[in-house]
């Protein structure tokens, strides 16, 4: 057993200290991510339908392989193997492993256009805000780094060909669509921040970042200035309003284009 221990925590990579936002890791991985998106880009372009199917499968299997590697190391990598519910993928971030998943499986359809809606404006924005900030997810193993942003580089592409995918079919209905999954995330993400601290008998359960209970996090002086409900309630409108913005200026510039 400390055997399997021991191969586990070098599958970690640990390092003497965490890595650094805007240090030479970070910018690589922005400078692949772009690189990357463009690749997306032009391979829906050529064929929207049929590449936006081929970018949800080559994003959501990166996601999958990813998210695996990080369960099974971070359950391991202990001498007495035990699970940290605040791992438990179902951050905000985590959402594309079931939206992205959904639309592969899928391939086209009404459900199909609306999740990506959600994953052009919602996740889409989730992940740059990481790579513009990434002190959140950089620590002091390698390994760990390497496949967030991996998974965040996944969102940036999956998303920006989300969106050039929706251009020409966002509607307000399927916008509220996509609203409306990002609202059951939300009560299904505070349900499990109250669940999951009450079986666990823990209280860093954080997921979405609104959980009542959890402090130290970046958003602590927001929470000691306003009551739970308004701050969720706050996240959840700027969330939105930006998902909205995405959208509409989507489908300006495909409207713009369908005239030319």
């Amino acid at each position: 057993m400390k055997d399997f221990y021991k191969i586990v925590k070098a599958m970690l990579l640990y390092m003497d200290t965490a890595e650094k936002p805007w240090h030479t890791f970070h910018l690589v991985a922005i400078a692949l991510t772009v690189g990357a998106t463009a690749l997306a880009l032009y391979i829906i372009k050529k064929d929207v339908t049929r590449g936006a199917h081929l970018v949800y499968v080559f994003t959501s299997a990166v996601m999958i392989i990813g998210e695996v590697y990080k369960q099974f190391c971070l359950t391991f990598c202990n001498p007495v193997p035990f699970y940290d519910w605040y791992y438990f993928p179902f951050q905000f971030c985590s959402t594309p492993l079931i939206t992205f998943t959904l639309c592969a499986i899928l391939k086209k359809g009404k459900l199909f256009d609306v999740l990506s809606i959600y994953n052009g404006t919602y996740c889409l924005f989730a992940a740059i805000i990481v790579f513009v900030v990434p002190s959140s997810v950089f620590t002091k193993s390698a390994g760990l780094n390497v496949q967030s942003m991996a998974h965040h580089a996944m969102m940036i592409i999956g998303g920006a060909s989300s969106l050039v995918y929706s251009a020409n079919k966002i509607t307000l209905k399927a916008f509220f669509g996509a609203v409306g999954i990002f609202t059951l995330m939300m009560i299904a993400a505070e349900i499990l921040n109250f669940v999951v601290s009450v079986i666990s008998d823990d209280n860093t359960i954080n997921y979405f970042f609104i959980s009542k209970a959890y402090g130290p996090v970046f958003i602590q002086p927001f929470k000691d200035a306003y009551s739970h409900p308004f701050l969720v309630a706050m996240y959840y409108v700027v969330f939105t309003e930006i998902a909205g913005f995405m959208a509409h200026s989507a489908y300006m510039i495909g409207k713009r284009r369908r005239r030319i």
